[in-house]
C-alpha cells in the first residue's frame, strides 16, 4: 500500500475513529492496542502500572481512538502475544534498575556519613563540656584557695567550708552559676531554652533519618525482588521458545 501523508493519516485515523468507536468496556479487548498507545505516547509500560494507573489511562485512550489520535496500527488492529510490548526490554529495565540501586547506595551512604558526622559532634560537645566543667573546678579552688590561703587551722577550715556551702547554695539558686535568675530564663528563654529546643531538632531529625533509612531498605529488597521475577520470565520465556507446553492429563486411580 502506498504511505500515507501525514495530513491524509489524520483524516484516515479520524474515518476509522468514527467507524469503530470504543468505550471503557472495551479495555480487555484492546489491551494489545492499549499497550502500544502506552509506549508510543506516553513511553509506559503497561507491567509496571498499578490497575488504577491502567484503568485511568484507558480511559484518555478512549478519548484519544475516538479523536482520532491513535496511530493508524491499533485502528487496523494488532494480533495479541509475545509482540505486544507488555514489559520494557530487559536492557532498558536493566539500565533503568541499575541507575535506581546506585541512588538507593549513595542516599544510604550519605545516612551513614550525616550519622557519623552527627556523632562525632556530639562527642565533641560532651568533650568540650568536660572540659569546661574541670575549669570550672579549678577556678574555684583557686578562689578557696586564694581567699584562704592558710586553711591550716581549724577556723580556716571551717571557713573554708562554709565558703563552699555558700558557693552551693548560690549554684543551686541561679542555672547560670552566677548568683542571679536571669529575666530571659524566668520567660522561658535563654540558653536553657536554645539547648531544649536543639535537642528537640536533633530527636526529629533523627525519627525522619529512621523513615528514610527504611523506605531505602524496602526499595532495595524490591529492586532485588524484581530481578528474581525478570529472572523468573526469562526461564519462561525460553521455555516457550521450545514449543508449545504439552500437559500430561491426569489419569483417573
Amino acid at each position: 500500500a502506498p504511505a500515507i501523508a501525514p495530513a491524509a493519516a489524520t483524516a484516515a485515523t479520524k474515518a476509522a475513529a468514527a467507524a469503530n468507536p470504543i468505550a471503557k468496556d472495551d479495555y480487555f479487548r484492546l489491551n494489545p492496542e492499549f499497550c502500544v498507545w502506552l509506549v508510543e505516547a506516553r513511553s509506559m509500560y503497561f507491567s509496571e502500572l498499578s490497575s488504577d494507573e491502567t484503568r485511568a489511562l484507558f480511559d484518555v485512550f478512549v478519548a484519544a481512538w475516538n479523536a482520532g489520535e491513535v496511530p493508524m496500527k491499533c485502528y487496523e488492529g494488532i494480533n495479541s502475544g509475545a509482540g505486544v510490548p507488555r514489559t520494557r526490554p530487559r536492557d532498558q529495565a536493566a539500565s533503568a534498575r541499575s541507575v535506581r540501586d546506585s541512588e538507593i547506595r549513595s542516599r544510604k551512604r550519605a545516612l551513614v556519613d550525616r550519622r557519623e558526622a552527627e556523632q562525632s559532634h556530639r562527642e565533641d560537645t560532651r568533650r568540650r563540656d568536660k572540659e569546661s566543667r574541670r575549669k570550672k573546678h579549678r577556678e574555684h579552688k583557686e578562689y578557696l584557695e586564694e581567699m584562704f590561703p592558710k586553711a591550716t587551722g581549724r577556723d580556716a577550715l571551717r571557713e573554708k567550708k562554709a565558703a563552699n556551702r555558700s558557693l552551693a547554695r548560690e549554684r543551686e539558686r541561679s542555672p547560670d552559676g552566677m548568683g542571679t535568675i536571669p529575666e530571659s530564663s524566668l520567660m522561658g528563654g535563654g540558653d536553657d531554652f536554645e539547648e531544649a529546643r536543639r535537642r528537640e531538632q536533633a530527636r526529629h531529625a533523627r525519627r525522619n533519618e529512621a523513615r528514610e533509612r527504611k523506605q531505602l531498605d524496602l526499595e532495595e529488597k524490591l529492586s532485588k525482588f524484581q530481578q528474581e521475577e525478570e529472572k523468573k520470565m526469562d526461564q519462561f520465556r525460553a521455555l516457550l521458545a521450545q514449543g508449545p507446553i504439552k500437559i500430561k492429563k491426569r489419569s483417573d486411580a
